[in-house]
C-alpha cells in the first residue's frame, strides 16, 4: 500500500491510497484507489514541538522533518544548529515560516506541500538559492 498526492486542475490537493496485491498470492493484482481528500480537511497536527530535535547533535548539517505533522516551527529550537546546511520541512501543516533567522549557513530549505500564508525574518538566510 502506498500514499500518493495528486493535484486536480482546480488546484485542490488530494491524497489517495494505492493498494497493491502480490502477484504470487493468488489475489487480484489490480490497484484499488481510495480518495482520502475528505479525511484531510481537519488534520490534527503535532501537539508540541518540544524535544523533537533532541536526538540530533548540534553540529549536524542536514535535518529532515518530512511528514512530522508540524503546524508551527515555534518551539523546535533550530538556533542550536549553527552548521545546518539542509532543512527538509516537506509535507507538514506549517502555515507560518518563522524562527529560522539564525540558520545563516542554510543553503537548502524544502517547504514543499505545506499551508504557508506568512514568511517572517528570513533576511539572514542569504545562502538559499
Amino acid at each position: 500500500m502506498s500514499h500518493e498526492s495528486i493535484r486536480e486542475p482546480s488546484g485542490v490537493q488530494k491524497r489517495v491510497v494505492v493498494e497493491h496485491s502480490h502477484p504470487l498470492s493468488g489475489t487480484d493484482s489490480r490497484e484499488a484507489i481510495h480518495d482520502h481528500s475528505e479525511d484531510e480537511v481537519d488534520e490534527p497536527g503535532r501537539d508540541s514541538n518540544e524535544n523533537i530535535l533532541d536526538e540530533f547533535p548540534d553540529d549536524i548539517e542536514e535535518i529532515d522533518l518530512r511528514h512530522e505533522r508540524l503546524k508551527t516551527l515555534e518551539g523546535i529550537g533550530f538556533e542550536r544548529f549553527t552548521r545546518l546546511k539542509q532543512l527538509g520541512l516537506r509535507q507538514n501543516l506549517i502555515s507560518k515560516i518563522e524562527g529560522l533567522n539564525g540558520l545563516t549557513t542554510l543553503n537548502d530549505l524544502d517547504l514543499y506541500d505545506n499551508r504557508i500564508t506568512c514568511i517572517e525574518n528570513v533576511e539572514n538566510l542569504t545562502g538559499l538559492t
